[in-house]
């Protein structure tokens, strides 16, 4: 009678049920801490990694562009509103209140392409 068989009684020291978590394994340790503008644009830095180094450059020369434009929106208002004078107070501010916004969106776009190329 021939004894072939395999057995297994797992590894010496590990313990059943007791998992282990990825830095006990020595895994890199994953960043958690996002800021709230990341937060908010999670899908756009998701994106960045597909981006070759071009684009990168591509995207912040267009965000700064963009902060330019809009930028030169408040500044001349009258310009780029027709009948600006006309307008009511309210409405007004509502416009320039959008083009601050649109500028620190652009800003914070521009600041996570930044940090991303320098992590790279």
């Amino acid at each position: 009678m021939t004894n072939n068989f395999l057995t297994h009684h797992g590894v010496l020291g590990m313990k059943w049920g007791v998992r282990r978590t990825p830095e006990q394994l020595g895994h890199k340790k994953v960043e958690k801490s996002l800021t709230n503008d990341k937060i908010k644009h999670a899908g756009f830095i998701k994106q960045l990694d597909t981006y070759r180094p071009i684009q990168l450059n591509k995207s912040i020369k267009s965000f700064e562009k963009q902060i330019a434009i809009h930028k030169e929106y408040i500044e001349n208002s009258k310009k780029h509103v027709p009948e600006w004078d006309t307008l009511d107070r309210k409405i007004q501010d509502s416009y320039t209140s959008h083009w601050k916004t649109e500028i620190n969106n652009f800003k914070e776009l521009r600041n996570i392409v930044l940090e991303y190329k320098k992590g790279k």
